[in-house]
């Protein structure tokens, strides 16, 4: 296990106080014990006081460090951890910027991450992964992909509570590089009609990839961000993941932000003519509310509308979006499925088709 560690190791500051620290744990184990126990009270403190102080990068890395490798260094432990569904992974390299990952009979063409903007601590977290599954090493390129892969298709985190129908219409609301959205198409079949709406701009160019290679017909792309109004907004595009979010400090110039057209859900609706919804699936990084916000009509019109909103992202005052939506959607006459907070799976309570 030493061997293993100082392998991964590149990292001087840390690696001394790792290497005393499992020296330590091979003579002593209620040591790991001890760090597991001692990581937590400080990781909740410092999520605590997280609008308070400025914890240096260096020190969290050391944190969480400590954490995967005491962990990981217990292997009995992962046999039937949160990760071994990477062993049945199918993903391959295509060329130096893109990989294919495979699922059933879609075909996903997936963007690397950038190797060095990777936060250290995941590093770690996947060598240890690596060493005891036996995954290709290149799946830490591919990380951003695969974390939204398994919540989309194997823990089904949008597929709550609703089934999906032949000729349901459905919005996905941040659609990325097209995960939910080639996964319904299939669903919902040749009748049915898939809009889906994606601001970032590669993101939006391997949706219409994705699309093509699948062979599906029935889906609208649409790049725009959705907003309580319609304008144009500086987004900030974030180099570690495919995340766009709304960026609020214009002035520094060190960020990469883009502007973007934003529209209200309302507006798209009309302008496309629809006149039925079955489904709104929304993940847009923290926009949530003035989304909802700008779908008044929708909300109040369409009787068969079902929800599945990622609403954990929290506000500049710490408190998650969902805590703010509920009541909002309740008052319109939704019944909410609380079980599944902090996603908000919601329909019309006059909706009794499932």
């Amino acid at each position: 296990m030493k061997l293993i560690i100082l392998k991964h190791l590149n990292n001087k500051s840390v690696d001394k106080y790792l290497v005393k620290v499992f020296y330590l744990s091979k003579y002593f184990k209620i040591s790991i014990k001890i760090i597991i126990f001692v990581m937590s009270v400080i990781n909740y403190f410092l999520n605590f006081f997280k609008k308070f102080i400025q914890i240096n990068s260096k020190l969290r890395d050391f944190i969480l460090i400590l954490y995967y490798r005491s962990i990981f260094y217990r292997k009995k432990q992962l046999k039937k951890g949160k990760y071994y569904w990477l062993k049945n992974v199918n993903l391959s390299i295509l060329n130096k910027y893109e990989g294919k990952l495979i699922y059933d009979d879609l075909h996903i063409i997936i963007p690397k991450n950038d190797y060095k903007t990777i936060p250290l601590h995941q590093k770690y977290l996947y060598a240890a992964l690596v060493n005891y599954y036996n995954i290709p090493k290149y799946y830490v390129l591919f990380w951003d992909a695969l974390l939204v892969f398994n919540e989309i298709f194997l823990l089904e985190e949008y597929s709550k509570e609703f089934k999906i129908r032949k000729g349901d219409t459905i919005l996905d609301i941040g659609a990325s590089i097209g995960w939910y959205t080639c996964k319904v198409s299939k669903l919902v079949g040749d009748n049915g009609k898939i809009i889906a709406i994606e601001p970032n701009p590669r993101n939006y160019e391997y949706l219409k990839k994705n699309i093509e290679i699948n062979n599906l017909n029935n889906i609208t792309t649409i790049r725009k961000g959705v907003w309580l109004f319609k304008k144009e907004l500086n987004f900030l595009c974030k180099g570690y993941g495919s995340m766009l979010e709304f960026h609020k400090d214009f002035k520094n110039k060190e960020r990469n932000l883009i502007t973007i057209n934003v529209d209200t859900i309302d507006n798209i609706i009309l302008e496309l003519k629809l006149n039925k919804i079955n489904l709104i699936k929304m993940d847009i990084e923290g926009a949530e509310i003035e989304a909802v916000l700008g779908a008044k009509y929708v909300i109040d019109n369409f009787k068969m509308l079902k929800l599945i909103i990622a609403a954990y992202h929290k506000n500049q005052k710490g408190l998650e979006s969902y805590k703010i939506l509920i009541p909002y959607l309740e008052k319109r006459g939704f019944k909410i499925f609380k079980e599944h907070l902090p996603y908000i799976v919601a329909k019309k309570k006059n909706n009794y088709n499932h």
